[in-house]
């Protein structure tokens, strides 16, 4: 439903104002929405997404212990083993395939400020990772707590609502000041023309 959905077309400057003003309480769905037409249609934002999409694919990951990380051989082995069990658990996410949707879901927070992935555990340990739209969430502004949104609704008074997110079972990335944040106003500039902003 929300996919179909294109927040920019026939967009006034107080559909945007209006937009801001819930993002400002929390309620980022819409502007979640619009950052992701602007991810697909700005030609600079598609460059550095495309830049970064790259540069994350293009790296091997590897778990290893600090050089000198103990002198006792009690903790070296131990680091050893933990190092060999961390390695087993991220393999079977990588062979899953979401190891890099993981990573490269958690590298969007820089450009639309939130990035939400869930780790799936079975009775082996580390399955996979979901991970989320960021139009699914609202954010309380000052505290930083995380609400589930599945529908993605306009709502101001969402701390009484919606679940809260259990930040030990998600990884949570927050950005506090998203480079989508900054291309939006120039965006807008460029759709509606100077003279309205």
């Amino acid at each position: 439903m929300l996919l179909s959905f294109n927040p920019l077309r026939n967009m006034t400057s107080r559909d945007v104002e209006n937009i801001l003003d819930f993002s400002e309480n929390g309620c980022i769905s819409r502007l979640q929405l619009v950052y992701r037409m602007l991810e697909k249609h700005d030609v600079n934002i598609g460059i550095i997404n495309s830049r970064r999409r790259s540069a994350i694919t293009g790296c091997d990951w590897e778990i290893r212990k600090r050089e000198n990380a103990s002198k006792s051989p009690e903790l070296a082995k131990l680091a050893d083993e933990q190092v060999a069990f961390l390695n087993e658990q991220f393999s079977r996410a990588e062979d899953t395939g979401t190891l890099l949707d993981a990573i490269l879901t958690l590298a969007s927070a820089i450009f639309k400020g939130i990035a939400v992935v869930e780790p799936i555990f079975s009775e082996r340990g580390l399955e996979k990772f979901d991970c989320f739209d960021a139009w699914n969430f609202c954010v309380t502004p000052g505290t930083n707590h995380v609400y589930w949104n599945p529908k993605g609704l306009d709502i101001l008074d969402f701390e009484d609502k919606l679940k809260r997110i259990d930040n030990t079972n998600c990884i949570v990335s927050l950005e506090e000041t998203p480079i989508d944040a900054f291309v939006l106003p120039i965006y807008i500039r460029s759709a509606f023309g100077e003279e309205s902003w």
